[in-house]
């Protein structure tokens, strides 16, 4: 597998990873933070699938821990690097705040392929729950209304399920 496509397939595969019940509980660290570093030591100690296959070089694994533990954090200024910014880019679909960003036919083409049935209702309540255990959570710099506004999401609500 080139870079280019390792970088994206395990940013996105380990992006949320922080958020399963087990890691929510298991640290006080954002979910994104902690996932961020469980993310580093699974691409670091994991080994090849064979014998002829490289392990992740250290610079992609640092570059895919980066994106996790930035991937919410949608600020103005700064720099980010490219599967960071597509990391943020997926992740601001949850709320609509920029739908404007995202083309409607690869909101359609993407959820017609990969349906996110009811997942409107699983990330308000991962939020909650982030915030219910760690009210100084870097979730919280969403703002007060983030699970609200993912709830009303009338953007993707019928691609998605989500009601």
């Amino acid at each position: 597998m080139d870079n280019a496509r390792l970088l994206l397939s395990q940013s996105v595969s380990l992006h949320d990873i922080g958020s399963t019940e087990e890691n929510m509980t298991k640290t006080r660290i954002s979910f994104e933070f902690y996932g961020g570093f469980l993310a580093l030591r699974i691409l670091r100690d994991t080994p090849p699938s064979s014998s002829t296959e490289a392990a992740v070089p250290q610079n992609l694994a640092e570059n895919i821990t980066e994106a996790i533990i930035r991937h919410q954090d949608f600020r103005n200024t700064g720099n980010i690097t490219a599967v960071g910014q597509s990391l943020q880019l997926a992740t601001i679909d949850n709320t609509c705040r920029y739908a404007e960003v995202v083309n409607p036919f690869t909101i359609e083409e993407t959820t017609n392929h990969h349906p996110r049935q009811k997942w409107s209702r699983c990330f308000a309540a991962g939020l909650h729950r982030e915030i219910e255990l760690k009210p100084w959570s870097h979730t919280t710099a969403l703002g007060e209304g983030a699970p609200a506004r993912v709830l009303a999401n009338e953007t993707m609500a019928v691609q998605i399920y989500c009601y």
